[in-house]
């Protein structure tokens, strides 16, 4: 075969190829942390563990407050968005019934069992203060993503079990 006739066919093999090649690359899903650039191979090697323990609230952030809830079996510390209506209204009335009743948004890692039961028990709470909650999944890295931008009402921290 004369190498004029070969080049047709190779320029054909290698926009299919090309094209195949994009369309592999175009299905596969990369999901990235909005805040630290993490990826989910990042979560699994614990890069992002070591993220969130240099992670601070910054000193100019006076629109969040660290509140711990009492209850009979256990301690819920939460972080509140006092710029959101239902955090505000968290951080004004804590431990009172509202009458009111503030919509609150509480995000959770739907991927975290435990973590996700945890905040379905302070959800109860605060429907029980007389709040009108919304608890919403979302994907790890979408979740600490809203966290670490503020999208939220308020989010649980940490539940400790009273002695």
């Amino acid at each position: 075969m004369k190498p004029r006739k070969l080049i047709a066919p190779l320029t054909i093999l290698f926009i299919f190829l090309s094209g195949f090649f994009l369309q592999t690359i175009n299905f596969l899903e990369v999901k990235t942390d909005a805040v630290s650039s993490a990826t989910k191979s990042d979560y699994k090697s614990g890069g992002y563990d070591r993220f969130l323990q240099k992670f601070q609230l910054p000193p100019a952030a006076n629109n969040y407050e660290i509140l711990s809830l009492h209850e009979k079996k256990a301690v819920y510390t939460v972080l509140v968005n006092t710029e959101k209506e239902g955090g505000a209204s968290a951080s004004e009335y804590m431990g009172t019934k509202v009458t009111a009743h503030p919509k609150m948004i509480i995000p959770y890692d739907k991927e975290d069992a435990a973590y996700t039961a945890h905040t379905e028990e302070i959800a109860a709470l605060f429907k029980d203060k007389g709040y009108a909650v919304e608890t919403r999944p979302y994907d790890t890295l979408m979740f600490r993503s809203l966290v670490h931008s503020g999208r939220f009402d308020l989010v649980l921290l940490e539940k400790r079990v009273s002695p």
